[in-house]
Formats: structure tokens, sequence, C-alpha cells
């Protein structure tokens, strides 16, 4: 015991161990210094005595010790002696017979806005490249106009060369505004079946899917319930996916897209919440880690023709939505996005 306890000391989280009559029965140092007080002060007392100021996690406690389920919180405002925000996870301690004996929490502390300087950047750069996009699009428009008329009036073969040279440029450049414009606008959510989503994105992309040999497995789960999202949106983030996808597989390989609901419930606004999860795997290349580090990165692309967007603004998209992406990869073993989508 000696040696776990010395381990559980160590932990830089605040671990907590509630007993099923809602007393905490163990609580390591960092919990301490968390709560400001000593376990001698903690240990045996009921949550709601030692810790009178706190009313978010009583009530996640009390739905642990009911349904046995763990759940999970982000950046959430707690009181345990002084206030603070958390990212926390509650999870069911099991008897030596798997019965529900309590709960264990483990808080790791987390400054106001931290991990929201990469969101509140992003929103700041999406809303100057909107503005840009407007401002230049207009003008955009007119040379393409212009060149139109030129391309009727220029007989010379060279000529007509440079002037077709410029409608592609401009047709070019259309589509990457299109793309800071799709990377200002905020989602219009509505229930959606996030199966429909997906299988619109594998028809629109069929023909590059079939040039390139990938082959398909579908493993939904029939009895997901509706997402709350934009359709447009939704399908954009699973293209960019896709897209990647397959070109992570120039060769052909297997493509899977997985459905399943979240494990845990997140505790976020005051409300519980659950996830729709959606896994796309490939038998791809993979992704170094240190480019892993850096693919949401606004305009960090190794692709020739890349503008860097597409992953950024995906990234945004699921964000907007109220939900979180994910990517894990290892060279030469493939890569899997997971795109968390909010329950109704």
């Amino acid at each position: 015991m000696d040696i776990i306890d010395g381990v559980i000391n160590s932990l830089l989280d605040a671990i907590i161990l509630v007993d099923g009559d809602l007393k905490i029965a163990l609580i390591n140092r960092a919990a301490e210094e968390m709560a400001s007080k000593s376990s001698k002060d903690i240990i045996g007392r009921a949550f709601n005595n030692a810790f009178p100021g706190e009313q978010t996690l009583l009530p996640i406690i009390q739905r642990v010790l009911k349904t046995g389920r763990s759940f999970t919180g982000r950046d959430i405002e707690v009181d345990l002696g002084r206030k603070t925000f958390v990212d926390f996870t509650a999870s069911p301690s099991l008897d030596s017979k798997g019965s529900v004996s309590g709960i264990v929490l483990n808080l790791r502390e987390v400054l106001k806005g931290k991990g929201e300087g990469y969101d509140i950047a992003l929103d700041s750069l999406s809303t100057v490249l909107g503005s840009i996009a407007h401002e230049i699009k207009n003008p955009l428009g007119g040379i393409k106009g212009a060149s139109q008329i030129l391309r009727h009036r220029v007989k010379d073969k060279e000529g007509v060369e440079c002037v077709e040279l410029i409608l592609r440029e401009v047709e070019r450049l259309k589509g990457v505004l299109q793309e800071l414009l799709d990377f200002s606008r905020r989602p219009t959510l509505s229930p959606l079946n996030i199966h429909e989503v997906i299988e619109e994105g594998l028809l629109l992309l069929k023909k590059e899917i079939k040039k390139h040999r990938i082959r398909l497995l579908r493993l939904y789960d029939p009895s997901l319930p509706l997402v709350k999202g934009d359709e447009a949106k939704l399908l954009q983030v699973f293209i960019n996916i896709i897209k990647n996808a397959i070109e992570a597989m120039p060769s052909g390989g297997m493509l899977t897209f997985k459905t399943i609901p979240s494990e845990e419930y997140a505790y976020e606004g005051g409300r519980l919440k659950r996830w729709a999860i959606v896994s796309v795997s490939d038998e791809g290349t993979g992704i170094s880690k240190d480019r892993l580090e850096q693919i949401f990165l606004p305009f960090y692309t190794d692709k020739i023709k890349g503008t860097g967007l597409g992953l950024s603004i995906s990234k945004k998209i699921i964000r907007d939505h109220g939900g979180m992406i994910k990517v894990e990869s290892e060279m030469g073993s493939g890569t899997t996005f997971k795109v968390y989508i909010p329950f109704l």
C-alpha cells in the first residue's frame, strides 16, 4: 500500500476517491493543494460537507454511482476551497465482485482560456480572411469577365493560350477564396442523420475512389440518434478527410467508416452531453509525429497544390458544432480521424 500511496501522491493530477455513501475515502497531495486543505480535514467527511461550495461535481458523482458509466468534463469551473477551472474524469470504482463501490475523480487544473488560444486565434484569422476574401472576390470577377471578352477577340495562338492561362488561374483563385469564405461562416444547426452525410460525401468522390482502387468498409451503428449539425459544413469535413485518405493510398487499400455513440458523457455548459463518433481509417502511409502536431494549423501543407486550409477548416467546423476532431497515425500503419459530433 505504501508503494501505491507513493504513486498516487506523485501524480500531478488531483485524485479524489468517493465511496458509495458519498464520503471522501482518499485524496492525494495534488488534491490537497487544489482544496487548500489537509487530507486529515477531508477524509471521512461527506463530499458536500468537505466541499460546501462545489455544486457541479456532486450530481456527476451521484450519476456515476447510479449508472456505472464514466463522465468527463472540459474547462469546468469548480470550487474545492477555491474557484478554479479543471478538466476532469469521474470513473466508477469496482469492488472484488465487479459492483460499483465508489468513484474516482481525476482533476487536472487548467488556466481559464488554456487550450483556447488556438481557437481564439483561429476565430480571429477566419474573420480577417473572410473580409479579405470578400474584398478580392469582386475584382476577380471583373478580371474573369474581361478575360472572357478578350478570349473572343484574340486571334493568334500565343494570345489565346495566355488568356486561357488567366482564366484557369482565376478559377483556381476562386476556389481558394471559397475556402476562405467557408472558413469564416458559422454553421446553421439542424437535426441530421450522420450516415446520410457520410454517404453523400462518398457519392461525390465515387469516381476518385474507384480510380484509386479504394475498397470501402461501412461499420455503421443503425441505432445512432440524430446529431445536431450543418449538413453542408459536415459534408465539407468528411470530403476533406476522405480526400486525404485517398491521397494516402495511391495504390489502393481499405477505407473504413465506423460510427458509435461515445462511451463517456461530457459535462459542459451546465448540462450533460454525449457525442456520435465517426471514425475514418485508411491503410495509407501514415503521418509522422512532427507532422501530426501541425496538420490542423492554417496554411500548413506538404502538397504542391494544397492551400493548407482543409483540416484547419474542418477543425473549426467541428468545434463550431460543439464537437472535436482527433487523429491517430503511425508511419506505415495508416491514419484514423475521429470526429465527435453532439447528439440532439
